[in-house]
């Protein structure tokens, strides 16, 4: 058995960061390769949908997702990084693929490589790269079903909180959500990353000034 992993949303302010491993034998990478399988932020969101019904009905996965308040602690006293080493390693630790194949979160691919390994408990080969989506099907399927499942994520809590963008720092409609949340309620709500170092430096200028600047 071989398993991809890839993220979505690492680098959001809002929202939860959602990791996919998925599984599959070596003989089903044809079959990703046939559905057309590739980086999800080269697809459009219909595209992305329609790959996931597909991926789903035949491949298994499992989801992490790591919310704000979570992310904020690791980010606090250790890194993202360890926190998502943490979390992957401990499921591959109790379904034990042969063959891990993981886009690399960690400049160094070799890096992340060497911490994975350290934490598991038995041997497997490791392929850790950077834009591994780009290359291998497997790590595409990843990426779409992480992204699919994020992107639901986010307009549920659109449903809850209205309309906030993206929920990246590069958006200003994000940053303005966050600002006016904050100028009528007296505090971030629970589904900002608190940690990020954004959130400090858009409190350190007034709206006019940030959006100017």
């Amino acid at each position: 058995m071989i398993c991809g992993i890839d993220e979505a949303g690492r680098g959001s302010l809002i929202g939860p960061m959602v990791i996919c491993i998925i599984y599959a034998r070596s003989e089903d990478i044809d079959y990703l390769k046939f559905l057309g399988v590739r980086d999800s932020k080269t697809l459009t969101k219909h595209k992305r949908r329609a790959l996931f019904k597909k991926i789903s009905e035949r491949f298994n996965y499992r989801i992490i997702k790591i919310e704000p308040e979570e992310i904020d602690l690791y980010v606090e006293r250790y890194s993202i990084n360890f926190l998502e080493v943490k979390k992957i390693s401990e499921i591959l630790n109790i379904d034990r693929p042969k063959e891990i194949y993981i886009d690399s979160f960690y400049n160094n691919p070799k890096l992340l490589e060497d911490k994975l390994r350290a934490s598991l408990k038995y041997e497997c080969k490791i392929i850790s790269e950077n834009k591994a989506e780009e290359k291998y099907p497997i790590v595409a399927a990843a990426s779409i079903v992480a992204k699919v499942i994020r992107d639901n994520e986010i307009e549920n809590l659109k449903r809850i909180y209205g309309d906030f963008g993206s929920g990246y720092p590069s958006d200003k409609r994000t940053l303005k959500f966050i600002l006016e949340y904050y100028s009528k309620n007296g505090f971030v709500p629970k589904i900002v990353r608190k940690s990020w170092k954004t959130i400090g430096r858009i409190f350190q200028k007034n709206l006019l000034e940030y959006f100017t600047s």
